[in-house]
């Protein structure tokens, strides 16, 4: 089931803040959003998510990989704003920043931003 529909069955306009944390297989979550709707872009306005290398990358079941540059292209699109998230401030990123060596910024996500 969609998340989108699944909101709209039980009748949720709006999400205040969303947490993804399904062990690799947030693409299908966001892609379940349905963001391509402008009223699921409103309903889903603040949601946090990560996309770290995990066991789910090597099942032979999961349909498709965004990479971290992909998801956040797709999220730029749909008109969202990305941040890192650190213990103190948010670093706000754009899709290149995910092309270079960004390690030093944040240090395999233990260091100053969690990615």
């Amino acid at each position: 089931v969609r998340l989108a529909d699944w909101a709209d069955e039980h009748s949720i306009a709006t999400v205040a803040y969303l947490v993804i944390d399904v062990e690799g297989y947030e693409p299908l979550v966001i892609e379940g959003m349905g963001l391509e709707e402008e009223a699921n872009r409103r309903r889903f306005a603040l949601f946090q998510f990560e996309l770290g290398g995990t066991w789910a990358e090597r099942d032979p079941r999961r349909p498709f990989a965004w990479n971290q540059e992909q998801a956040a292209e797709f999220l730029e699109w749909a008109g969202y704003r990305l941040f890192l998230i650190g213990a103190t401030e948010y670093l706000q990123v754009r899709p290149d920043f995910f092309r270079g060596d960004a390690g030093a910024v944040w240090d395999s996500g233990f260091g100053r931003y969690v990615q």
